[in-house]
């Protein structure tokens, strides 16, 4: 780090473009094994991920917290019954 502006060359431009890529895939991913694509909210994976940190947050800031989960069954059944936007 430092308060003058550098230049980069070609190499290193490339080198951080491939980065860049490699975080996107990373993150691209997580979206997929944490994310219903059908319903677009956390599946079982990413509601424990992120429940585990809100609580983990909620203790480090001795904050109250409450948490509750719904396991819908059959939920494929209901989809096609009565379609994606419900």
């Amino acid at each position: 780090m430092d308060s003058r502006p550098k230049n980069f060359s070609s190499g290193d431009t490339e080198l951080l473009k491939d980065l860049a890529s490699l975080v996107n895939d990373q993150l691209a991913t997580r979206a997929l094994a944490t994310q219903d694509e059908l319903a677009g909210i956390a599946n079982r994976r990413g509601f424990i991920t992120i429940a585990h940190h809100s609580l983990e947050l909620c203790r480090r800031n001795d904050l109250p917290a409450s948490l509750a989960l719904i396991d819908l069954d059959k939920f494929k059944a209901i989809n096609d019954t009565f379609g994606h936007a419900e």
